[in-house]
């Protein structure tokens, strides 16, 4: 089923590109940095790799913290970005910031510990094996808070933090309270200083999206 998959889409691409390994990136009207960037190293490649794992590491947001360089240092190539949280784009960044800063509770996987288990194994397997591909890839998510891509692996990362906690003592209510807090600026930051809707047009939108995707399912 895969291998008929693959041959499909492989092609698919070469009947409508003229190439099997074209999957239409090249035609796309995007920001000019990014277009730039896909023309010149292509849409993976080991010299994205240390912008990704930065950004989705150990990026802060744009705190002058000599001799630790900033997101757009390392990710020069991509600058300068469109897109920005208005005035909030001095402190977070749009091209991105360290999951464990977005969602501190994250920190809590590293208590997984391999010895608990086949699945933990296999869920840092998994997450390390998503992980890699997306590093390679030739943009960081662009306009974010946080990083985009760790919806990529987040099913395994529950399952460490299944693994992890085992109780909620303060340090975990700690984190889990500041998750909260951050989620809730970048919410705030991506729908409302970038898309400009209010709090209740922006539920109002996706109140009507859902109930019409509801009744379309059912009708």
């Amino acid at each position: 089923m895969l291998l008929g998959s693959i041959i499909v889409m492989l092609t698919y691409n070469y009947l409508r590109f003229g190439n099997p390994l074209e999957f239409g990136y090249t035609y796309i009207l995007g920001t000019k940095a990014l277009t730039d960037t896909y023309k010149l190293n292509g849409g993976f490649n080991i010299k994205y790799m240390p912008c990704n794992m930065y950004v989705s590491l150990l990026g802060t947001p744009n705190i002058n913290l000599h001799p630790i360089p900033t997101v757009n240092e390392v990710c020069d190539y991509l600058n300068p970005i469109v897109s920005t949280f208005g005035k909030a784009s001095s402190f977070f960044n749009p091209l991105g910031m360290s999951m464990f800063i977005a969602t501190p509770a994250l920190l809590l996987i590293f208590r997984a510990k391999l010895r608990n288990g086949l699945l933990v194994i296999s869920a840092w397997i998994g997450t390390i094996s998503v992980l890699i591909p997306i590093w390679m890839y030739h943009a960081t998510g662009w306009v974010q808070f946080g990083y985009r891509f760790t919806t990529d692996f987040m099913v395994f990362l529950f399952v460490l933090l299944s693994y992890a906690v085992k109780q909620t003592g303060y340090l975990e209510k700690i984190l889990i309270g500041l998750s909260i807090i951050m989620g809730a600026i970048g919410l705030y930051l991506i729908y409302y200083t970038t898309f400009g809707l209010l709090w209740n047009e922006m539920f109002n939108k996706m109140f009507i999206a859902m109930a019409r995707k509801i009744y379309h399912f059912v009708f």
